[in-house]
């Protein structure tokens, strides 16, 4: 990506009794077939993706041994072109998502009508939306997902956008929980530094409100250590 230092764009895969679960898709095939469509020209140009389609989650669950049909479930944090455009790669698996994203997704906000890609999402998705949190973890209001023998949380993390949302399981070989925070932050020292850690630019210039993604931020930085392990999407030290 163009902002002087190499990004990734991480997804987990998890296996289950139920079949796999993908923790957002990354840019699908379709994106890069139809690059100017599906991701636009602005988020072409302001991040310079490498567009290589053996990187696509469509291709890389066959190295665990999974096929297409197999995915059973996707768990998105936000829609943002290089975080869901690869669910149409999967059109039989559930989609869930908050239902604060949804919205902004289909407003008509100037704001919202740049950052969406309203192509990507056309096939039609069996979406399972979450409205209002109905549990508690940590003390902290969250959405169990409407997944069959899987215990994972959608934990409201705004800010980045309105409806932005981290991913919560428990970790059962490391006894840890797990939290996948999206895009709440880039850079590993917005969380690990105690001071303030100044935002990549191009992160500041996708902020929903900026006032949430600070108190998303102090959240984040409450809970790391805490026996919960935080990874993000973009930054490759995190996975060494």
């Amino acid at each position: 990506m163009a902002l002087g230092r190499s990004l990734i764009c991480h997804c987990l895969l998890l296996e289950t009794s139920e079949g796999g679960i993908l923790i957002d898709t990354g840019i699908g095939l379709k994106d890069i077939k139809f690059k100017n469509k599906r991701l636009g020209r602005q988020f072409l140009t302001l991040t310079n993706p490498k567009l290589d389609t053996k990187e696509c989650a469509a291709s890389q669950i066959k190295n665990f041994g999974f096929i297409k049909s197999d995915i059973r479930h996707i768990v998105l944090t936000h829609l943002d072109p290089d975080h869901c455009g690869g669910a149409a790669d999967f059109p039989k698996a559930k989609v869930h998502l908050s239902q604060k994203e949804k919205v902004a997704y289909q407003s008509f906000a100037l704001k919202n009508l740049w950052r969406y890609q309203s192509t990507q999402m056309n096939y039609r998705p069996k979406w399972q939306l979450y409205e209002k949190c109905d549990g508690l973890w940590q003390n902290l209001k969250v959405h169990k997902l409407k997944i069959p023998k899987a215990e994972i949380y959608l934990l409201p993390l705004p800010g980045h956008s309105e409806g932005h949302s981290g991913v919560l399981l428990f970790d059962q070989s490391k006894n840890r929980w797990l939290l996948h925070a999206g895009d709440s932050f880039y850079l590993k020292e917005e969380i690990t530094s105690p001071f303030k850690f100044s935002v990549l630019s191009i992160a500041a210039s996708f902020l929903a409100n900026k006032a949430k993604h600070e108190h998303t931020i102090k959240l984040l930085k409450s809970l790391a250590g805490k026996k919960v392990d935080i990874i993000n999407s973009h930054d490759p030290s995190k996975f060494k």
